[in-house]
């Protein structure tokens, strides 16, 4: 039934197109002036759409023309100033990535010249040949677990000099203790 409704409205539509056209064409010059074509096609379509009213089985073909239009509403532009600010901001977080990783590796390169106690000129060249010019991941974890190892021991060998110098402290107090006893 909605098909037999939607034939006879759009030949409704078309006829009333039609005589709008009519009206346009005698306001615009101001006299009554009938075209006979156009009153042929009007009662053309007017005796199709009683045909169609009556035959509900009989098919029309309109032809609709859409347009699609996207108004630059506020969500629109939020949306797109919210994707550039995202990417934006992960552009700035790998910049910043690669910034601290340099940090790490200068600290690194400090720490391994450090552990040398010098710093010749071609242990420097090698040291930029692995970290920024050919960067060799492998050797890098090798440098770092030697200077980790060194500063280790650094620590322990500090530990147990503070522990030395404490028991040394402790044994002249006592020294002193056992003299001062003695001499009463």
């Amino acid at each position: 039934m909605s098909k037999e409704l939607d034939a006879v409205s759009g030949m409704f539509e078309e006829q009333m197109e039609m005589i709008k056209q009519i009206l346009k064409n005698q306001q615009t010059t101001g006299e009554i002036n009938f075209n006979p074509e156009q009153l042929a096609e009007v009662r053309e379509l007017s005796e199709a759409v009683k045909k169609a009213a009556r035959n509900p089985d009989q098919t029309v073909i309109h032809n609709h023309k859409h347009r699609i239009v996207f108004p630059p509403s506020d969500s629109v532009i939020w949306h797109i100033t919210l994707i550039t600010l995202i990417v934006i901001l992960g552009f700035l977080v790998k910049r910043q990535h690669n910034t601290l990783i340099r940090f790490e590796d200068n600290d690194l390169k400090y720490r391994y010249i450090e552990m040398r106690g010098s710093a010749e000129p071609e242990e420097i060249l090698m040291l930029r040949e692995i970290f920024d010019y050919n960067r060799n991941k492998e050797q890098i974890r090798v440098i770092r677990q030697k200077v980790n190892q060194y500063e280790k021991l650094i620590r322990e060998q500090a530990e147990t000099e503070a522990r030395a110098r404490l028991n040394a402290a402790e044994a002249e107090r006592l020294r002193n203790e056992a003299e001062t006893v003695k001499g009463k």
